[in-house]
């Protein structure tokens, strides 16, 4: 096992789901694929009890990416990291 999340799914009563590890290396380097992650870094922003930042943080580091930390998190802490990016777009 990798890690348990908890959630309520659609009965409205928390309980644990075992991810494995199997199934998190499986995602991960399907996810790298699919996403083509081999190219810059990515901004974590959201925190890691949220399933979903396995992805922001794991697929980027298996693609040898950097993984940038939002000190402040949220929508507010994404556009602190991406506002110099899309800045320099302009």
């Amino acid at each position: 096992m990798a890690y348990v999340i908890y959630t309520s799914g659609s009965t409205g009563r928390p309980k644990g789901v075992a991810v494995t590890h199997s199934g998190l290396a499986n995602y991960v380097v399907w996810a790298a694929e699919a996403y083509d992650a081999g190219r810059g870094g990515a901004p974590l922003h959201s925190s890691l009890a949220f399933d979903l930042t396995v992805t922001s943080v794991l697929v980027p580091l298996v693609s040898g990416c950097a993984v940038t930390v939002s000190a402040e998190g949220g929508a507010e802490g994404l556009a602190g990291l991406l506002g110099p990016v899309v800045g320099s777009m302009w």
